[in-house]
């Protein structure tokens, strides 16, 4: 369980990328917690995005319910469902999973792994998505895939998994802070991070921790080119968005920087190449082009920024095609200069929420 500060928690109801709310099914007793205390949400969110095609698209996530203010002013977030969503070319369908999920990964169109709450691992073998025993009872926080056959999966107390040979295998690592992201640039080599400046690096078949400036809590990895990896995160003062102090950690051919003058704790990044980097966050969304960061267009107005997913597959009809998430319930591409919404969520009994 975690307690928040009524008044510094964010009025938006969550993100969700959703075209049709209209299957509610089954639900399930609600269970208690630990939200992390940089991201405090209550309805529905989209914690990941992956389209594939014009007309192949997933997202998970999940619905919570935050209570009443008690009499010091704190509140509780529980959770009510998980969620699947498919993009089919014409609507998003949603199938529901009793935990939320909070990352995913597609490497193509046949397989993938979605990851989340009390050890959750889902994979898709290109028609169905199946539950796979992680071993594990933690939250899962970060997913990374190798190859359909091989992938990775981080999570509280410094849990790392491995999948090869048809199943997960918990593999040792030099830290038990919580680790909130991971990417491989290759079978031979990743990175992960999470609480506290915590950045571990695969190489030589093992993860190592890695001395950066870095004490802030980092949410996000992008991975530009083998050698120019982009970690993003921040922590909130006093549980306020307003007050967070944000930063990017910077790694290039072996030297370490940080970037500071963001205004909210960047909670996702998404790159195409080293000139093409996306942050997004409290603050809005912030653009890369190679030589500095710049806000191309502002549309905090809209909420706060939690998931980015940048399509850089060559060719495809969404080539360079940056999808957003934002509260309350809204998704936004970015594509030709320009933010267009797509979609805005309906609520249910005044909270954006899957389980109606």
């Amino acid at each position: 369980m975690h307690r928040f500060r009524s008044l510094h928690i964010s009025t938006a109801l969550g993100i969700a990328l959703v075209l049709s709310l209209a299957a509610c099914g089954q639900s399930f007793t609600a269970q208690m917690l630990s939200i992390p205390a940089n991201s405090p949400t209550a309805g529905a969110v989209i914690q990941a995005i992956r389209i594939l095609s014009f007309n192949n698209g997933w997202a998970v996530g999940g619905a919570y319910v935050m209570s009443q203010p008690d009499a010091n002013g704190l509140v509780t977030i529980e959770p009510t469902v998980g969620a699947l969503l498919h993009f089919d070319g014409a609507q998003w369908n949603l199938s529901k999973y009793q935990h939320p999920l909070l990352d995913l990964v597609m490497p193509s169109a046949s397989s993938g792994w979605a990851v989340g709450y009390f050890g959750s691992i889902l994979s898709f073998d290109g028609s169905a998505w199946s539950p796979q025993t992680s071993g594990v009872t933690v939250t899962l926080r970060s997913v990374a895939a190798v190859s359909a056959s091989e992938a990775w999966a981080v999570g509280d107390n410094g849990t790392v998994l491995h999948y090869s040979n048809g199943s997960w295998q918990q593999v040792t690592v030099p830290v038990t802070t919580q680790l909130r992201a991971v990417r491989m640039v290759s079978a031979s080599e990743g990175w992960a991070a999470g609480a506290n400046g915590t950045v571990l690096h695969y190489t030589h078949g093992a993860w190592q921790q890695v001395t950066t400036q870095a004490t802030f809590t980092l949410n996000a990895i992008a991975i530009a080119a083998p050698d120019d990896v982009w970690f993003g995160g921040g922590d909130m003062v006093d549980n306020s968005f307003s007050s967070a102090s944000p930063a990017l950690l910077h790694y290039q051919d072996g030297t370490w920087t940080t970037v500071n003058g963001f205004l909210g704790p960047i909670s996702s990044l998404a790159a195409a190449a080293p000139n093409d980097i996306w942050a997004v966050g409290a603050s809005g969304e912030s653009h890369f082009d190679g030589k500095q960061w710049d806000n191309l267009q502002d549309i905090r107005t809209h909420g706060t920024l939690f998931t980015a997913y940048l399509n850089a597959t060559s060719g495809d009809v969404f080539d360079g095609t940056l999808f957003v998430g934002i509260t309350p319930g809204s998704m936004f591409s970015y594509a030709r200069g320009k933010f267009t919404l797509l979609y805005q969520a309906p609520q249910c009994h005044g909270m954006v929420t899957f389980n109606c």
